[in-house]
């Protein structure tokens, strides 16, 4: 895995946010090293898009628990 993350690194390939939710464990280290300011670019906007939609998707998950259940579900709320 570490490889794999210098090999990307190493080629400047720019990631899409869709890679950076597939892979979240790269996301995080590309945000950390944003932080530091030792990555730029492209990458650090995408793995923040993919962290702030990681986020969203387990708000939501998180609010559709809390719903309860249409007893009757041919009638609207």
């Amino acid at each position: 895995m570490a490889l794999a993350l210098v090999a990307i690194a190493a080629c400047g390939c720019e990631r899409s946010a869709s890679y950076f939710v597939e892979h979240p464990d790269v996301a995080k280290q590309v945000l950390a090293d944003c932080q530091r300011g030792t990555h730029r670019g492209p990458d650090c906007e995408h793995a923040l898009a993919a962290e702030a939609k990681a986020r969203s998707e387990a708000a939501q998950a998180v609010w559709r628990s809390m719903q309860k259940p249409n007893p009757n579900p041919t009638e609207a709320r």
